[in-house]
């Protein structure tokens, strides 16, 4: 690959962010681990080195950032300026159905989630595997490469395993495998609800964040979180002056201006939605949000946990559960 092929990975795209400016390319963000504000440009945050690399053997293959997210950022700015001029056709709502769906799983939270979920059915695996002499000799006779085993007894393994002395070490591969297949289903999904773009009044304006899709569980079940649950309200910031509002299965598309005190209540759910950094054009502004909504430090609760329904000698059963977060 040629040496100036980006190796800063934006997964918030720039040209999103910028939206979310006032005139000048620069933003204010706050940064909850670091509890401190800075004024950056887009080039500068939400960017991680190397993110969507795939790199076997040393090899750096860029396709996924060069080729897959180019061509699904240009379709989801194209499809924001359609709603400027309040253009919703199907084309484009397909389009950005595909960028939203793509900004849930290009994220560090999906990331971290991925992994961790990779990582819990390792340790199963070798824990079924490994339980017994028996079983880790057949598996090392039929799947084992003789060449590199060939000095490893099936009773060492099962001694290693059971005393916990094997760590798994998850790469980025399923994550980056998972962030893509996941774009499909959850695209169908987006696609089939009804969608209501809010227009801001012209004295305030919506703010976003590093994790911008908000998912808001139904006020009768508030501990329940999913696309499917009646009455749950999925937020999207568009830009400073719209914000996409999703409920509802249904194929209806509608502008509406809204009011200040309801920017005022979509901001405040963006940023609790924030894992890290909260952005926008105004720091009165985010300062004000941020001490309504009471995310000046980072989130001690987990957004998703991985768990064993049921497990046996001979086999188990797990479960990721993703948890809804604090809103309003």
């Amino acid at each position: 690959m040629a040496k100036n092929l980006p190796r800063r990975h934006h997964y918030v795209p720039k040209f999103y962010q910028r939206g979310f400016t006032e005139g000048q390319d620069r933003l204010w963000m706050y940064d909850r681990k670091a509890k401190k504000f800075s004024y950056p440009s887009p080039e500068d945050i939400c960017c991680e080195n190397d993110m969507y690399t795939i790199d076997p053997k040393g090899q750096r293959d860029l396709r996924i950032e060069v080729e897959w997210f180019s061509k699904i950022d240009s379709d989801g700015a194209e499809a924001i300026r359609h709603f400027r001029k309040e253009h919703l056709s199907d084309e484009w709502r397909e389009a950005f159905s595909i960028f939203m769906a793509q900004q849930i799983t290009r994220t560090p939270v999906f990331r971290r989630s991925t992994m961790a979920s990779q990582r819990f059915m390792a340790e199963e695996f070798l824990r079924l595997t490994f339980s017994d002499v028996k079983r880790a000799r057949q598996m090392m006779e039929s799947h084992g490469d003789p060449s590199e085993t060939e000095n490893i007894s099936p009773e060492s393994m099962v001694k290693a395993v059971t005393g916990s002395h094997i760590k798994v070490e998850i790469t980025e591969a399923p994550f980056l495998s998972h962030m893509i297949e996941q774009v499909e289903f959850l695209r169908r999904w987006l696609h089939s609800f009804n969608w209501t773009i809010l227009k801001a009044p012209q004295e305030t304006g919506f703010i976003t964040c590093d994790y911008p899709f908000v998912l808001i569980p139904p006020k009768t079940h508030p501990t329940l979180t999913g696309f499917r649950y009646p009455g749950t309200v999925m937020l999207f910031p568009l830009d400073r002056r719209m914000c996409l509002h999703i409920e509802g299965r249904g194929w209806a598309t509608r502008f509406i201006s809204t009011s200040k005190s309801d920017v005022r209540l979509i901001n405040q759910n963006v940023a609790v939605n924030s894992e890290r950094f909260i952005i926008g054009p105004n720091k009165t502004q985010l300062e004000s949000v941020i001490t309504r909504s009471g995310t000046a430090a980072p989130d001690t609760n987990v957004r998703a946990t991985v768990e064993i329904v049921m497990a046996d000698a001979d086999e188990s059963l797990t479960t990721m559960t993703f948890w809804p977060i604090r809103n309003y």
